[in-house]
């Protein structure tokens, strides 16, 4: 479970940063998240050889974890789009407090689940791939 609390420990606190920083750490975070992604990909492509099987091995809990990234990400940048609102006049969606907790809860889950996966399935399954080649 060290993975779940890891994940969900780094989530609030992208959340807390992205908002009082006005989503530029949440923008940061995102891009961050999306060059080590593929750098592991790139890594375990050049071990391998095989790009289907670098693509599978993330794959398999990033499945779960790049939405409740992605949904870290909305959640960080509430900010952002309030001043963009305030600034431009226009109206983004900006989202209530209920919908936040049910976005937070979804949250949660996602990372629950691909901590389960992280932890058991993906150390099986990249081994049993890797035999396999």
């Amino acid at each position: 479970m060290s993975i779940f609390v890891h994940n969900l420990l780094s989530a609030f606190f992208l959340i807390l940063l992205g908002n009082l920083t006005l989503g530029l750490y949440a923008i940061y975070a995102l891009l961050l998240n999306i060059y080590i992604t593929s750098y592991a990909i790139y890594f375990v492509y050049t071990e391998t050889g095989m790009f289907s099987y670098a693509f599978a091995i993330i794959l398999i809990h990033g499945i779960l974890e790049i939405p409740a990234i992605c949904l870290c990400f909305l959640l960080s940048s509430f900010t952002l789009r309030l001043s963009l609102n305030k600034i431009f006049g226009h109206v983004f969606h900006i989202n209530s407090a209920n919908e936040k907790v049910a976005l937070v809860l979804l949250m949660i889950v996602l990372y629950f689940i691909a901590s389960i996966v992280e932890a058991y399935m993906t150390p099986a399954l990249s081994g049993t791939m890797y035999q396999t080649l």
